[in-house]
């Protein structure tokens, strides 16, 4: 969903579906799993002052979703069990931004 572009305000509402995954087999136990689907929520609003200059606030990953333990055996790194590679969803929860555009075009 976005409103029109023009000088005043613009919104983004962005919704982003990540079905199951088949995740490789692991060192840990030999087995392959799947990974849960989930989805994503991230908006900006907008605030046109003109053609040349905006400022925005937006939020990335609204609901928080994180992968619990996304690395195996992150304790022991040169470990025969250490493993990487299972990460599949955000790992870092939910960021918030802001900033401005400043165009040098008319």
């Amino acid at each position: 969903m976005s409103t029109p572009a023009g000088n005043g305000w613009r919104a983004d509402l962005t919704y982003h579906f990540v079905g199951e995954q088949r995740l490789p087999t692991n060192a840990r136990d030999g087995v392959n799993f799947n990974s849960n689907a989930y989805g994503l929520w991230n908006t900006q609003i907008t605030r046109v002052f003109s053609p040349r200059f905006e400022v925005y606030l937006g939020s990335e990953n609204l609901t928080n979703k994180k992968q619990i333990n996304p690395v195996i055996n992150v304790d022991q790194p040169f470990g025969r069990d250490f493993d990487a590679s299972l990460v599949y969803a955000p790992i870092f929860g939910r960021m918030v931004y802001a900033g401005l555009r400043y165009n040098l075009k008319k």
